[in-house]
C-alpha cells in the first residue's frame, strides 16, 4: 500500500506525463487483484444465498392460490409466479400496501392482525427472517417492533402464531402459512 502512495513521486523524475501515468496504472493492477480477491468470496456467498432464496420462494409460490402478504420486496417476484395479487410491492403505486405489510408483521395484537387480513382478502402469508423483516418495518413505520411481534412469531415460534393460522410449509428460509376463514 505505501509502494501505491509512493508510486505518483516516483513516476514525478519521468519528463513524459503520458508514460509515467501508463505505468502508473499498470502499477494499480496488482492491488485491484489483491481487492478482488477479497472481496470475491463475500459476494459469492451473497450471491449463492440470494439464488437458494429465490428458488425456495419459486417453488413455495405454486402453492399460493389466493391473495398473499409477504414482506414487501419478496411481493413482486410471488405475484409473478403464483399469478395473485400480494398485499406490499416495490413501487411508489404500493406505499400503502408496503406500509400495510409493515404493520401486519410488527403487530403483536391477533385481532388487529386479523383486521389487515379480512381488509386486504389474504389467505396465504410468507414469513422471512424475523430480524430483518422487523429492522425493515421499523424503518418504514419509524418505531422498534418489538421482540413478541407477529414477525418473530411466524419466524421462530411457529406453534404460537393465532389460530387463524396453519402452518403449510416450511424452507430453510420461509414458511407459509394458510389463513383459516372463520
Amino acid at each position: 500500500m505505501i509502494f501505491a502512495m509512493l508510486v505518483p513521486q516516483i513516476l514525478s523524475v519521468l519528463r513524459n506525463p503520458l508514460i509515467a501515468t501508463t505505468i502508473f496504472i499498470v502499477a494499480l493492477f496488482p492491488i485491484a487483484q489483491s481487492w478482488d480477491h477479497l472481496f470475491a468470496d463475500e459476494e459469492l456467498t451473497r450471491r449463492a444465498e440470494n439464488k437458494i432464496e429465490q428458488l425456495e420462494l419459486r417453488a413455495m409460490s405454486s402453492q399460493i392460490d389466493g391473495a398473499f402478504i409477504a414482506p414487501w420486496w419478496f411481493s413482486p417476484a410471488l405475484s409473478y409466479w403464483s399469478r395473485r395479487p400480494g398485499v406490499g410491492g416495490s413501487s411508489h403505486e404500493s406505499i400503502g400496501g408496503i406500509v400495510e405489510t409493515a404493520r401486519f408483521f410488527e403487530t403483536r395484537d391477533a385481532e388487529e392482525a386479523r383486521q389487515i387480513l379480512d381488509r386486504d382478502s389474504v389467505n396465504w402469508i410468507i414469513s422471512y427472517d424475523a430480524d430483518r423483516v422487523a429492522q425493515n418495518s421499523a424503518q418504514i413505520l419509524g418505531n422498534p417492533v418489538p421482540k413478541n411481534a407477529l414477525c418473530y412469531l411466524l419466524d421462530r415460534r411457529a406453534t404460537e402464531v393465532p389460530p387463524f393460522l396453519r402452518l403449510i410449509a416450511q424452507t430453510g428460509h420461509f414458511k407459509l402459512f394458510r389463513v383459516e376463514k372463520s
